[in-house]
């Protein structure tokens, strides 16, 4: 298993002095956040090329996380659904240019506004415009994941293992396994056996179980030691990003994280 950082847009750097930075810390990965109004400005400057070159001369190995922020793949809204399936399409095509090995999607939620009798109306919408992303991104080689959500006052489509499974199976598609958001819906090991062999890219960031707080790793109670040792007994070998939402935490986050592999 290889670790990676990925951006945040609360992060007081540039990205471009954020990738300088993971270059320092020697790791393997960068995931870059699409929704960072910086890094789309970055982007839709013409500077995909400048990014690639920086990210090559460090040798770092780039995942793009696609925008979710007023996305909503799930949405009962036809327009909302199609606007959101042609704007990520986009992003497939910019992030195409960086040299980028996975792509990570969303699923989706359905509005907590709608009863519960709609969520396999919003879970059909959801599918067919991952089915059209995961389309685009095979056309660029691009290796496609959906993420598992965590909990909400809204109705979730992605939440549980085995409505993950399902979704990246019928779209054709792998996983991106987020361990945080795992723990607001059930124990994160008990993922594991469920997704094994369709798990692509795993995320890591800590919390109590209640909410998605992205707390530095062991500040909350997810057992890491026992989540690792459970990749690796189905053989994953694949980025462990550290999503982490302050700068300050991210040499403790790496230390905490190379003392665990180091055990297991």
């Amino acid at each position: 298993m290889k670790i990676g950082l990925s951006t945040h847009m609360s992060f007081d750097l540039s990205p471009l002095d954020f990738i300088r930075l993971v270059g320092k810390l020697k790791v393997d990965f960068l995931e870059i956040k699409l929704d960072d109004l910086r890094i789309q400005r970055l982007l839709q400057g013409g500077d995909a090329q400048r990014l690639k070159e920086l990210t090559d001369s460090l040798d770092l190995q780039v995942i793009a996380h696609l925008p979710y922020i007023d996305v909503n793949l799930a949405s009962l809204n036809t327009e909302i659904a199609s606007a959101s399936t042609n704007s990520l399409q986009k992003w497939i095509s910019t992030a195409s240019q960086m040299n980028v090995d996975i792509l990570v999607s969303h699923v989706g939620r359905l509005s907590s506004n709608y009863p519960a009798m709609y969520l396999k109306s919003a879970r059909q919408n959801a599918i067919r415009s991952l089915h059209h992303l995961a389309g685009t991104a095979k056309r660029y080689g691009l290796k496609f994941t959906v993420e598992n959500d965590h909990n909400s006052p809204n109705h979730v489509i992605a939440g549980y293992a085995s409505d993950v499974k399902k979704i990246a199976e019928e779209v054709g598609c792998e996983v991106t396994f987020d361990v945080g958001h795992a723990n607001t819906i059930d124990k994160p090991s008990k993922f594991i056996p469920a997704l094994s062999g369709l798990i692509a890219n795993v995320h890591l960031h800590d919390n109590v179980g209640k909410s998605d707080k992205h707390l530095p790793i062991g500040r909350g109670n997810i057992d890491f030691p026992e989540t690792l040792r459970g990749l690796k007994e189905k053989d994953y070998d694949g980025p462990l990003i550290i999503e982490s939402h302050s700068l300050n935490d991210l040499s403790t986050d790496l230390s905490r994280l190379r003392n665990i592999l180091s055990t297991i």
